[in-house]
């Protein structure tokens, strides 16, 4: 009898009482002296019992998302599929099934008679349970993954009991390139069904996997390499070291092997080695594996699908540090509290919700950090980027405002970053400074950041790395001081996600974040914010201001402005310029603004500028009459929250009866 690895008293019934014999000393003794019992399953068994496995209650681990698993482990699963036809001809005409489990024993697989398939459900072997040796016991997955050798577990050897009824034969999937165990490929049947020839198939089918394998990577390493050298020169002066997907170093250029050795991490990324033992997907992951001398800059994604498939770690070859924001003290501020004050004066607002935000801008314009402006088209993003600027140390300095949503792709860079003397057609001989150069020294600010071109967002993120602009057509590198104030009314989450925006500029951009509220969120400053427009639009046609009728202010404060403070503005001005009159009614409204109906609870003749405020407290005052003082039916009939209400009737001074 052969009491190696591989077994062959599957249909010795003598052998097999004495398996059954061994194994309930094991658990009446917690040992095993039997000489009847092969060295693979007594020392499995061992193990199972310093683990705890339970021999007659098994609680198998569940997969918390199967397809995640696969595509975790999508080169094992598209290699299977790949022979899986072969593999079904085989099986058609004997009672088993094969079964693909990743390297922890996770199930991703299974297909083969469909009698002993629905059978095995029962026992759990279907796709999203583990069978490794901590959960199941000995079986010839978990056991082959422990030795990373073929194995054949049959009937009794099973170390818990509900699954004695099966035989099992499995073989170890082997990466390649690393010789890393990649997964297990097991046949299984029933103990009775049991042949020879299940082993000679897994040992088959995993060699077929490991070619497949290895075929594939030979022409994804191909891909890589051909990627490698198309795009790489975009990063001609930096440390360049290409990944395939499982994190392996590929290939490095001389800048990267020189800094790399410089840093004593060179031998541990030569050819073929993983540079983090994790699966790492983002540059900070990458980052933590790197030296303490070493910056990361970017990480380059192969084809740019949102999927990791490997792909370019770009390292400065400078060996700087990181970049680093200052927060200047009070005492050393080149700008006045006054002159703080007067750049916020700009921003109009009655409203606490507006006050918040401006208290946090006035404390981002203490930095030099870039910021992210958050909020939907038309809320003044610009105006507080402006502010944020005009209250900074660098205010006397330019202040570049840039629309990426406006450029012309073939344009984009020159624009930017500028072009040499002829660098393309119809170029002037001289050449032209970009937006970040016109910036220098002050603040550039980059509005609708979530429409630039994905490759002009590599070289903003090489902007913010080395404060480094290289014109169009040339190879002078000219450094620019600028802060970065990005604004968007796009989910950016959202895009990083899904590919479209890049994460570590994302990062990036968002050391400092400023949302700002949509118009429909703080309707008290309407009135204050008419107060204002009419009478810059007054100053600006040379005419007297105009008053707004009770309906038409109803009309203001119930609308939604969905083109917030800028929409709400441009009506105001169409309304100004085409009524003839000294006051503005409803009926002024532009056509896609509802007009409401007339407001004949409201008694007040005419609403001067300025005193909107004193319509919604006559509105507040007649609902609260009408409702006998019930407030709950007041903040309904007026569709507000009741919190909201309350903090109405102390703004206005209404006392609750």
């Amino acid at each position: 009898m052969n009491k190696g690895i591989l077994g062959r008293s599957y249909n010795d019934k003598n052998a097999q009482k004495a398996v059954v014999s061994a194994w309930e000393d094991l658990l009446t003794n917690g040992e095993c002296k039997s000489s009847a019992i092969r060295a693979v399953i007594k020392n499995s068994w061992q193990r199972c019992l310093a683990q705890g496995v339970d021999q007659i209650i098994r609680q198998p681990a569940v997969a918390d998302n199967l397809e995640e698993l696969r595509q975790d482990n999508g080169e094992l699963v598209s290699a299977l599929k790949s022979i899986e036809d072969r593999l079904s001809d085989v099986l058609s005409e004997t009672d088993s099934l094969i079964a693909l489990a990743d390297s922890n024993g996770m199930m991703m697989e299974v297909f083969g008679n469909s009698k002993v398939i629905e059978s095995a459900k029962y026992d759990q072997i279907m796709p999203g349970y583990a069978w490794n040796e901590n959960t199941i016991g000995t079986n010839a997955i978990g056991t082959a993954i422990e030795l990373k050798q073929p194995v054949e577990i049959h009937a009794a050897e099973h170390f818990c009991e509900s699954i004695k009824r099966w035989s099992c034969a499995a073989a170890p999937v082997m990466d390649p390139l690393s010789g890393e165990l990649l997964g297990v490929i097991d046949v299984t049947t029933s103990s009775e069904k049991y042949s020879i020839q299940n082993i000679a198939l897994a040992i088959t089918a995993a060699q077929q996997l490991e070619e497949n394998i290895q075929s594939r990577q030979f022409v994804k390493r191909m891909l890589l390499v051909d990627w490698y050298h198309e795009v790489g020169s975009q990063w001609r002066n930096d440390g360049l070291v290409l990944l395939d997907c499982k994190g392996r170093v590929i290939k490095t250029n001389p800048y990267a092997e020189k800094l790399l050795s410089g840093a004593g991490a060179m031998a541990e990324l030569s050819q073929g080695t993983r540079l983090t033992q994790c699966k790492a997907t983002t540059l900070e992951q990458y980052a933590e594996a790197l030296p303490e001398t070493v910056r990361p800059l970017s990480l380059e994604s192969f084809n740019g699908s949102g999927q990791w498939q490997g792909g370019i770690l770009v390292v400065d070859s400078r060996c700087s540090a990181r970049p680093q924001y200052s927060i200047r003290c009070a005492e050393t501020d080149r700008i006045s509290p006054e002159q703080v004050d007067q750049a916020f004066q700009k921003i109009i607002s009655r409203s606490q919700m507006i006050e918040d935000v401006k208290v946090r801008a006035r404390r981002i314009a203490m930095t030099d950090a870039p910021v992210l402006v958050l909020g939907e088209t038309g809320c003044g993003k610009e105006l507080f980027a402006n502010a944020i600027h005009d209250a900074s140390a660098v205010a006397d300095k330019p202040f570049i405002a840039v629309n990426c949503g406006t450029f012309i792709r073939e344009l984009a860079s020159s624009e930017l970053f500028g072009y040499e003397g002829g660098a393309f057609t119809g170029a002037s001989p001289k050449g032209r400074a970009g937006k970040f150069e016109e910036a220098n020294g002050g603040t550039i600010f980059l509005d609708e950041i979530g429409e630039l071109a994905f490759d002009l967002q590599v070289a903003l993120l090489r902007i913010l790395q080395d404060g480094i602009v290289v014109r169009v057509g040339g190879i002078k590198k000219r450094k620019v001081n600028a802060r970065i104030i990005a604004a968007t009314n796009r989910d950016l989450a959202k895009d990083v996600e899904v590919g479209r925006f890049r994460k570590d500029l994302y990062y990036r951009l968002k050391v400092m974040t400023l949302s700002l509220p949509p118009l429909r969120e703080h309707p008290e400053d309407i009135d204050i914010l008419a107060s204002t427009f009419i009478k810059e639009l007054a100053q600006k046609y040379n005419c007297t201001v105009k008053s707004i009728d009770p309906d038409l202010a109803a009309v203001l404060y119930s609308y939604d402005w969905p083109g917030n403070i800028r929409e709400f503005k441009s009506a105001l001005e169409s309304m100004f310029v085409l009524n003839d009159t000294a006051t503005l009614t409803r009926l002024d409204l532009p056509h896609d603004i509802p007009h409401g109906a007339p407001q004949e609870t409201v008694t007040v003749a005419h609403v001067e500028m300025g005193k909107l405020c004193h319509v919604e407290r006559h509105t507040i005052l007649l609902e609260i009459e009408r409702q006998d003082g019930n407030l709950s039916k007041v903040a309904k009939q007026l569709g507000i929250a009741r919190s909201t209400l309350y903090r109405k009737m102390e703004e206005y001074h209404i006392g609750r009866s």
